[in-house]
């Protein structure tokens, strides 16, 4: 999947240098996971990020139980 945006990136956007030529990543429910994993790992790959309606997925250790 990086490849694939990177290359559209480059042959679609990289000779427009106004608003128009920024690229939003928007992921919504499970799909949020990958738009999570791609704004921590890849963050060169989008201008924006957008996540809505997420689902968070933890580590059992990072759970506060009262």
């Amino acid at each position: 999947m990086t490849a694939f945006m990177l290359g559209m990136r480059e042959e679609y956007i990289a000779s427009q240098v106004d608003e128009a030529g920024k690229v939003f990543v928007v992921s919504h429910d499970w799909g949020s996971i990958i738009g999570y994993r791609l704004a921590s790992e890849a963050p060169q790959l989008a201008d924006r990020f957008i996540i809505s309606c997420a689902v968070y997925v933890w580590e059992k250790s990072t759970i506060i139980y009262s």
